[in-house]
């Protein structure tokens, strides 16, 4: 699980296709976006599994097709239909 509030370590991290995550108190997660590093809307959980998720970035505005399984996420190698 890759969780850092650190710019720096972000942007390393983008470039292996796995994603990092800010922590919540409430044992949510946020999912940052996978191009800018902001933070999404999207919260996730531990038990949290998604397959080619639309996620939108309000900072970036772009639409990104991700995985999320285990607190882990990866951009969709897929083509988009």
């Amino acid at each position: 699980m890759y969780i850092s509030s650190d710019r720096s370590r972000r942007l390393t991290q983008r470039h292996d296709g796995i994603e990092p995550v800010k922590n919540d108190q409430q044992g949510s997660l946020w999912v940052c976006c996978p191009i800018c590093g902001g933070k999404t809307r999207t919260k996730i959980f531990a038990d949290t599994v998604l397959v080619k998720f639309p996620l939108y970035c309000p900072k970036c505005k772009k639409e990104i097709r991700v995985d999320v399984v285990q607190l882990k996420m990866v951009v969709s190698k897929e083509p988009d239909t």
